[in-house]
């Protein structure tokens, strides 16, 4: 089957000769930021630690009213840096004790090198020993474990206008034109302050702090903070923790936050409030009414004495006038009592209720009239509300006899819900009569906290939109990989088409479909010819036919994030931003024609694309970049204006009637030269005629140079289809 796709010139923009690829891109990547925030109206330096952080030149935000000004990129000291440096600061503590250095031994070979221009290291030998002591344990903590990911950082100068809105932002950093992941980082209003080591033990001498405040402060390995204020006795006070809201998941703990704990202790150091979580919220919060007039220590550690960079913290403490409150406020239309049958109120279908579990005992009934045949959905929407609420959900007929129940009902993981606790029934009632609906916590937990949304009535068919990652680095003309998720509702599986928003800036999207019954699908976006020196912001929607109307849901950005090793969770960003890796004209825009390549089922499928015809295209290859199992790429032919490949689909592919996207990357042979040889520096082993001095030649000339492949970019997207043979 021959398939013929025509493309514009500006083929050759993919296939150019530049050594440019998306897919070998090394993007920045942010670990975490400390301080997290800061106050209206102030200036302070922040650093910011990750990974591939040298070429960093600014500080992106993605809200007004606040700017940051780079001060300096801190290179990580290697093993011999660092064996320097704990000679240093031997000879340093040896000297200020009288104690002459005893000169090596020549067995030991001490190879002495340059400290580098670290900010921590200079005027080394004008620091007292209590800073020795903190660089000390700063690089030699013997509870640390090397992270690549966190050993980079920046630093940098942020001003905060004092008209800045307060509240949660994001921050992203930039390269010349590339763009990392996104953190979260907050404006307040309160006085911020910030930890000083040695901050583990308790401190008399240490003058206490007025309330409010907001504490700025990181866990290291086994590291105990204490902090203390001054309080007036009756004053119901809040101390509320924010970690894993700051920092949502660590790829590489578990269980895959920071999770901190929190304790208040009394001016004879007695413990008198404990918090290690706040209901679902593994971030604690601790509501106390003060006994008397004194000083007052809070103790922030984590659960389990971990520790590193990454576990940063800010603490609001505050009085009780000062904070929105502890009691979720919601308009309930339950009404009690309802816990048993004979007082359950009857509804008409489709209802909401609104409802509450108010005591572990509690359990809410509500009753409807059902026809044979007809499909019900009983949905509970609680944790997604930020509810404690562990429902569990039972559909009765008027004998008691139950129909379906349910407990957790698993969804996508999206956002920071780790345990899917919302209930979901789906069924066909098998009879006329009176059923009921009843809602209990799973767990026989309850307060005025367990609110809950209930839904009752016939399917209700949607769907849910996300895309990661929430940020590409891409050329002018160029195309690159962004992968939407699905999340479907109520039975749905139609098909999902997908756009860009007006205004779109020029760019475009290939293979925009997902096909009916997927979950996901790899697209790719085309850049226009023209880039800009500034990110783009674009916006994607999804349309589909439901019920004969149509339906248009956002696609939201998303930071694909690792928790504990294993699981996976889009986390949404604000924006989808895109920054050119270079600006200036490079070509039109690609632009497929035709439609679905379709391949037979255990065959192939020729397919043939237009490029200029004096283009010389013969050290380039195309690879599938993650293609579904079976389906393969082969007879890569290049001629004068034309380029043709087969896509073959073997016993392993996916069966007829299976639709998606194939993702080509093109990837060119380069020549590399190896570096020579050390003047002067000695063989082991010697050539011991002219032969093998020959042969010594040609391999030496040889391992000079090596043929290496390099990423020039990807194809857009090819939506292909399994067919009958």
């Amino acid at each position: 089957m021959n398939i013929t796709i025509r493309i514009s010139f500006a083929i050759i923009m993919i296939l150019s000769a530049c050594a440019w690829g998306a897919s070998s891109q090394i993007n920045p990547h942010i670990g975490y930021v400390y301080p997290a925030g800061g106050r209206q109206g102030s200036c302070f330096s922040v650093t910011v630690g990750g990974q591939y952080l040298k070429d960093v030149q600014g500080i992106q935000f993605s809200r007004q009213g606040i700017r940051g000004e780079l001060i300096e990129y801190i290179r990580p000291l290697n093993r011999k840096q660092l064996s320097e440096l704990r000679l240093r600061l031997r000879e340093i503590s040896k000297k200020r004790m009288g104690l002459k250095n005893r000169k090596p031994p020549a067995s030991e070979n001490i190879v002495r090198v340059k400290l580098p221009d670290h900010p921590l290291l200079r005027n080394l030998e004008e620091k007292n020993q209590e800073e020795l002591e903190k660089i000390r344990g700063i690089f030699f903590n013997p509870k640390k474990q090397e992270n690549r990911q966190l050993e980079e950082t920046v630093q940098f100068k942020i001003t905060i206008d004092p008209d800045a809105e307060p509240g949660d932002m994001e921050i992203r950093l930039v390269t010349r034109n590339k763009l990392s992941n996104s953190l979260r980082f907050q404006v307040g209003t309160l006085k911020e302050l910030y930890e000083t080591e040695p901050n583990d033990l308790k401190d008399e001498t240490a003058a206490p702090q007025e309330l409010p405040f907001l504490l700025n402060g990181q866990i290291m390995p086994g590291d105990v903070d204490r902090f203390r204020f001054r309080a007036k006795k009756g004053r119901q006070i809040v101390l509320e923790v924010q970690a894993r809201k700051l920092m949502p998941y660590l790829a590489d703990a578990v269980p895959g936050w920071f999770q901190p704990v929190l304790a208040l202790y009394n001016d004879k150091g007695e413990e008198i409030a404990y918090a290690d979580d706040y209901y679902i919220d593994p971030d604690p919060k601790l509501f106390f009414e003060i006994p008397q007039d004194g000083s007052y220590e809070l103790e922030i550690r984590d659960a389990v004495y971990r520790g590193r960079e990454d576990f940063v913290y800010r603490i609001c403490v505050k009085t009780q006038s000062q904070f929105a409150g502890k009691k979720t406020t919601t308009d309930f239309n339950e009404n009690e009592p309802n816990d048993l049958l004979k007082k359950a109120p009857k509804i008409t279908l489709p209802h909401i209720i609104r409802g509450v579990i108010s005591h572990p005992e509690d359990r809410d009934i509500f009753t409807f009239n059902g026809k044979q045949e007809e499909e019900i959905v009983a949905e509970i929407h609680a944790r997604r509300m930020n509810s404690p609420l562990d429902s569990l959900l039972r559909l009765t007929d008027d004998s008691g006899k139950i129909i379906e129940w349910n407990d957790d009902f698993p969804v996508k993981n999206t956002g920071l819900i780790t345990h899917h606790a919302d209930s979901c029934i789906r069924v066909r009632l098998p009879r006329n009569g009176l059923y009921s609906v009843q809602v209990t916590d799973a767990q026989k937990h309850g307060d005025e906290n367990y609110i809950y949304k209930l839904y009752v009535g016939p399917p209700r068919p949607g769907f849910s939109l996300y895309m990661t990652p929430s940020s590409v680095s891409i050329a002018p003309g160029r195309s690159i990989p962004i992968t939407v998720y699905a999340i479907r509702k109520h039975g749905f599986t139609g098909e999902i088409r997908l756009a860009l928003d007006q205004p779109s800036a020029g760019f475009q999207l290939n293979g925009g479909l997902i096909p009916e019954g997927c979950d996901s699908i790899r697209i790719t976006l085309t850049a226009p010819p023209m880039g800009s020196e500034k990110p783009v912001t674009l916006q994607m929607s999804g349309m589909a036919l439901i019920a004969g109307k149509e339906r248009k849901e956002s696609v939201v950005a998303s930071e694909d994030m690792m928790q504990a090793f294993l699981y996976r969770h889009l986390v949404p960003s604000e924006n989808f931003h895109v920054m050119f890796t270079r600006t200036g004209r490079s070509g039109l825009p690609i632009k497929l024609e035709g439609k679905s390549v379709l391949i037979p089922e255990g065959g192939s499928a020729m397919v043939r694309m237009r490029i200029p015809p004096r283009a010389q295209f013969r050290k380039i290859s195309l690879k599938l970049n993650e293609p579904p199992d079976g389906v393969s790429l082969k007879d890569v032919d290049f001629s004068p204006g034309l380029l043709c490949f087969r896509l073959l689909a073997d016993s392993n592919a996916p069966k007829a009637g299976f639709s998606n996207n194939l993702i080509i990357e093109a990837f060119m042979e380069r020549t590399q030269s190896l570096p020579k040889a050390i003047p002067g520096k000695k063989t082991n082993a010697k050539p011991e005629n002219n032969k093998d001095k020959s042969q010594e030649k040609k391999k030496s000339e040889k391992d000079v140079k090596q043929n290496k492949h390099f990423s020039i970019g990807f194809l857009p997207a090819i939506p292909f289809k399994v067919v009958e043979p």
